[in-house]
Parts: structure tokens; sequence; C-alpha cells
């Protein structure tokens, strides 16, 4: 083996470790040897991807394209550094050049059907190119994943449509990340809560670092949070009942009823806010499940509205407030709880709002020296016919 081959397979190592520091150290005295050489220029562009320098592995990219422009790889890796760099018009375009060079690219078909999702942006040719990407490699959990996203995009009736893709990618690979996330944003859109919780924590688990994960998660715990008001709701039966008892027994009897009932409505309460929650998560991650209810913005809001109502409910039994105890809790509930439901559903709304801004932004193309295609709209792409589209599964 020529010693410069011998360099170029510890460039790779090193980038298999992560250690893309020392990989363009090594990279440096080749590519002055050998300037025209394109892999070199696509092993540097994949040490700054790794690295997170965009614009740096975006002009490694680019020379290593204006080296061999034929090479539908290196189309695909530009696709790759723009996904990464949250510019999803640049990554579609560069993914139909690629299919241009290669129709039958799997990867191309997945790339574009996810840019078009996370745009929003025509959904039916997103599913379209998805699909095409499962026929091209029905054994790649990936393809799968990309198709059941597609669909839980879409919404409505075509989230449930999710489910068997999804399924299917998680047989090929139940360790696949992706897979776990699309089937918990399946499970929250049609709200299954509890099983979505699951889902985004199983993806947490197989992907600590994962954004949609950590993302998803407390929308889960706030939905079952949010449910949880019926059971708060339920319990001003007992209170009413409790006090009103309370108050007509009089005596030892009457503390007792005080005492006893004002307990079991704070264990009621403590199971439904707490306890209930809790334990769907499984015993490592229960610290992070209170920290979510104690912390998350979005999460805080409604809990602290419900325990605000429990906690008025248990003073309205403990208390000898006669008979305006039952009215007291009833409306005391009532009103904290609205109050942290607006809250939270108005700090959701603004984050929307922000989603729905940055996902325009990422699709709009940034001028940049010639030689960079700008996004096309997939109608006038010659290469597909019309029929159906997701949302980014990275």
């Amino acid at each position: 083996m020529k010693d410069e081959d011998v360099e170029v397979e510890k460039v790779r190592n090193l980038l298999e470790a992560g250690r893309y520091d020392l990989a363009k150290q090594l990279l440096a005295p080749l590519l002055a040897s050998w300037p025209d050489y394109y892999h070199l220029w696509q092993l540097l562009a994949l040490a700054h991807l790794g690295a997170d320098e965009y614009p740096e592995a975006e002009q490694a990219t680019a020379q290593a394209i204006a080296h061999n422009p034929q090479e539908v790889s290196l189309h695909l890796l530009m696709a790759r550094v723009m996904v990464q760099w949250d510019r999803v018009g640049d990554s579609v375009a560069w993914a139909h050049r690629a299919l241009e060079l290669d129709p039958n690219s799997a990867e191309a078909h997945w790339t574009i059907a996810n840019g078009l999702a996370m745009a929003g942006k025509h959904l039916d040719r997103a599913l379209w190119h998805a699909q095409r990407a499962r026929d091209l490699e029905p054994e790649s959990p990936l393809a799968h994943t990309v198709v059941g996203t597609v669909l839980v995009s879409m919404g409505g009736r075509a989230t449930r449509q999710a489910r068997e893709p999804l399924e299917a990618a998680l047989r090929l690979d139940p360790q696949f990340p992706n897979a776990w996330n699309a089937t918990g944003l399946m499970a929250l859109k049609t709200r299954r809560y509890k099983a979505a919780l699951r889902a985004f924590i199983t993806t947490l688990q197989l992907q600590p670092q994962s954004e949609n994960g950590a993302h998803n998660l407390p929308l889960a715990v706030w939905a079952l949070v949010s449910r949880g008001r019926w059971w708060i709701f339920a319990l001003l039966i007992p209170t009413a009942v409790l006090s009103a008892f309370a108050h007509v027994t009089g005596g030892a009897a009457s503390i007792a009823i005080h005492l006893a009932g004002a307990a079991l409505l704070a264990a009621g309460a403590w199971w439904a806010l707490f306890l209930r929650l809790r334990n769907v998560f499984p015993e490592a991650m229960r610290l992070a499940a209170t920290n979510v209810l104690r912390r998350d913005r979005l999460v805080r809001p409604t809990w602290t509205g419900l325990a605000t109502g429990a906690a008025i409910q248990v003073l309205a039994v403990l208390l000898p407030l006669g008979p305006a105890s039952p009215g007291l809790a009833i409306w005391g509930t009532l009103l904290s709880s609205f109050i942290g439901h607006r809250v939270s559903t108005a700090r959701l709304n603004r984050a929307t709002k922000a989603l729905t801004a940055e996902r325009e932004a990422q699709w709009r193309t940034v001028v940049t020296p010639t030689g960079r295609p700008t996004p096309q709209s997939p109608q006038s792409d010659p290469s597909q016919p019309a029929a159906g589209g997701t949302r980014w599964c990275r």
C-alpha cells in the first residue's frame, strides 16, 4: 500500500472515531500534494461537518464537486451539509441535482421528502419521493421511517396510516431512534399521550443528544398533565361531600372527617399530578421527569395551576369554612387550572409561530457564489410523476 493510501485510511479511522481536528491536520499535507483529488476534499468536508463547521464544510464539498461534478455522493454530501446548517431549501436543491445524475438514488429521494416536509411544502410530492425511496431500498429502516414521518406531517387520516411503515422500520431495526421519534409524533397527534411519551423516552435513551426527542418529550408530558385536569376536577365531588358532611356532623367526628378527608384528597392529587406521570418514565429517568414538571416552560404553568386547584380543595375540606367550602373549592380549582392552561397554551402558540418562521427562513435560498443550485419547485421537476410528502427525520 502506498504511503498516501495509508494516510487516507488513517483519516477515515479518525473520522469514524470523531477526532475531526486530527483528521484535518492529516489532510492538510495530502491536499497540498494532491489538490485535484476530489476524495481528499470530500474527507475534509466530512471532518468540518462533524465539527459543526458548516461554511468550511460547504467550501470543501464545493471543491470536491468542482473536481468531480458527476459524482452523486458529493451532491448528497452537500445536501447533508445544508440540512445540518438549517438551509433546507438548499438541501432539497442539491438532492434534486443528485437525482438528475442518478434517478434511482434512494438517499436523494428521502432527502427531498424530508426537506419538503420539514418546510411544510408540497407534501403530496414529498410522499411520492418517500415511497420511491422505500421502493428502491425496502430493507432500509430509514426509508420506511421517512414514509411514516411524511404521513404524520400530513395530518388527518394520513397520521394513522403512518403506523404500518413505522412498525416496519422498527422491525428492521428496533434500535432506530428516528423511527421511535416519528412513532411518538404519530401517537401524540392521535392523542395516545402515554404511548407518545414512552416513544420519546426511548428516542432519548437510544440517542441522548437527539434534539427532536428533547423537543417533543415536554409536549407529551404537557399533554398528559393537561389530561390530568379531569382527575383534579373529579376530586371536587368528594371535596363537596366531605366538607358538607363535616359541617353537619360537628364535634370530634367533624374534626376526624376534616383531617381524614384532607389526607385522602391530598393522596389523590399526589397520584394524579405526580405519581401517574412519573411512573410512565423508567426508573433511571424519573429524576428528569421531576425536573420537566418543575422547570419546563410549557409544562410548569399547567401543572402549577392544577396543583393550586388541588391545594384549594384540600384546604376546603381541612378548614371549617362551613357551607361556603364547596363553592370556594369549585371556583378556585376552575380559575387556577384555567389560568395555568392559558399561560401554557400562549407559550406553545408563540413557540409554534417561531418554528413556522424558522421553517420559512430555512426554505429560502441564500444568494451565494455561482455554481450553487437554487431550490426548484417539485412541480417543475420532470423526473417524477404527479402524486404523493414529510418532516425532517435526522
